[in-house]
């Protein structure tokens, strides 16, 4: 990459750290963008943990018809942030609501986001707390009484943005291989 191209890279990510993101719901033809963005973040998480982030060939085609039924999906939360236009969507977040497993007293019900990722580590913070803070209020209305968001170990700029969020780690998950891991 020459020396232009990455200061280029360095002010647009600039520009998403203090820019204002405009939270919308996802609609149908943001589809592309968000199975897109979600690949990218797949291919970055795969350097994190290649066993359990290990990308499926195909995985951006064949991820379409699950985010298309998400959007469909009335009772998830489904958002996008774009900042220059309908076209340029720079996160995404999906919730659902669910009940609290009834060994736990959250005082309500539990909203699990998973797919929920933007579209630079310095967006975070901007775009990524923009799009948790509407999703909060959301699911609230609908009964959650607490959020569990998934983010991958190794994510430090969403990790931040998590806890500047409020959040904190209540656990971690240790994966291995059944196929080829020894018997302990």
């Amino acid at each position: 990459m020459d020396e232009r191209h990455r200061r280029s890279l360095d002010q647009k990510a600039d520009l998403e750290a203090v820019a204002d993101p405009v939270i919308r719901e996802a609609r149908l033809s943001d589809v592309p963008a968000i199975a897109a963005l979600a690949q990218q973040k797949r291919l970055q998480y795969v350097t994190y943990q290649p066993q359990f982030w290990n990308v499926a060939p195909d995985a951006e085609r064949v991820h379409r018809p699950w985010l298309e039924a998400l959007v469909r999906d009335a009772s998830v939360v489904s958002l996008v942030a774009e900042q220059n236009g309908e076209s340029d969507v720079r996160g995404f977040l999906f919730a659902a609501v669910r009940p609290t497993p009834p060994v736990y007293d959250a005082g309500g019900d539990t909203a699990t986001i998973d797919d929920f990722f933007v579209a630079t580590p310095n967006a975070w913070l901007t775009v990524g707390t923009a799009l948790l803070g509407a999703a909060k209020a959301r699911l609230r209305e609908q009964g959650a009484a607490q959020i569990v968001v998934v983010c991958g170990q190794q994510d430090v700029a969403k990790r931040r943005a998590l806890a500047s969020a409020g959040l904190s780690v209540a656990s971690e998950w240790f994966v291995g291989d059944l196929r080829t891991a020894p018997d302990a």
